[in-house]
């Protein structure tokens, strides 16, 4: 549309009224203008209308009006299309960061998991248990119990069946250990058949009940092979145990623990000792 090529006038068939205002608009003041019609069909038509000047005709036909007619109802259509495929763009970019998140949340905590766990048995290892018991003697430093664990006849399973068998009745003891004390308190595996427990806010004799069903429930018989002179394999626990002093810390804690429990396998296994009962026979040994 220009204006020595074509001339409007109000009431024009060529333009609705609302049109030709709209490039008379963009025509005498040089500015780009929008006007909406809407046609027969219901559809909405914006019609947009742009000034331009042409530099190789210095003519009156060197001002031109670009109008350009936008169909809403294609661009909807149009914007449904875009807005489906980036949502569908959208879960798989979501869905493909969750899975690398995972895999490497899962890469960097299994690591993480062997530095406190014992990778046999699940349970916590020896460093776990440094940092733990430290905690614990901090929060109550006259009610915390350590409670030192061995399995008696244990190198016997070995001997007769084999390391797998001797692995499955660690693991086994892992998990009956934990069923024992549940919430009670945390159990630790030192190594080979030692175990830790700790008992947070507890007294001598608030701690007696545990130790009663650690010794009955750990006890289990296990065949041994038809050609050997006795029947079962009888396996048992010796626990030590020790309730923390004022001036305790994890070190001498865990040796008053050691020496609990090697008196418990002196007095003939299948018990428990408290390291109260003869600690002036040991001092010099701290």
């Amino acid at each position: 549309m220009n204006r020595g090529g074509l001339t409007y006038k109000d009431g024009s068939n060529r333009l609705t009224i609302d049109r030709l205002t709209g490039f008379k608009k963009a025509r005498d003041e040089r500015i780009t203008n929008e006007v909406e019609q809407i046609i027969e069909t219901g559809e909405v038509i914006t019609y947009r209308y742009i000034p331009s000047e042409l530099e190789y005709d210095d003519g009156i036909t060197s001002l031109n009006v670009i109008e350009i007619a936008y169909n809403q109802g294609n661009i909807q259509t149009l914007l449904k299309e875009h807005q489906k495929r980036y949502m569908i763009q959208l879960m798989i970019i979501l869905l493909v960061t969750a899975i690398m998140a995972y895999l490497i949340a899962r890469w960097f905590a299994k690591p993480l998991y062997y530095a406190y766990h014992d990778s046999l048995t699940g349970l916590k290892n020896r460093t776990a248990l440094e940092e733990d018991l430290q905690v614990c003697l901090e929060s109550y430093p006259n009610r915390t119990a350590v409670l030192l664990l061995d399995l008696d006849n244990f190198k016997l399973v070995n001997d007769y069946f084999g390391h797998d068998e001797g692995d499955q009745v660690l693991r086994s003891t892992g998990r009956r250990i934990r069923r024992i004390i549940h919430e009670a308190g945390s159990v630790f595996r030192l190594g080979g058949d030692e175990f830790v427990i700790v008992l947070s806010n507890v007294s001598e004799q608030e701690a007696i009940p545990i130790l009663d069903r650690l010794i009955t429930r750990l006890q289990r018989k296990i065949p041994l092979p038809l050609e050997e002179e006795q029947e079962n394999l009888m396996i048992t626990a010796s626990i030590g145990i020790v309730i923390s002093g004022e001036n305790d810390d994890v070190t001498s804690i865990l040796k008053k623990a050691d020496i609990a429990l090697y008196e418990s396998k002196q007095q003939g296994k299948n018990q428990y000792q408290f390291y109260h009962d003869y600690r002036n026979d040991h001092l010099s040994s701290l």
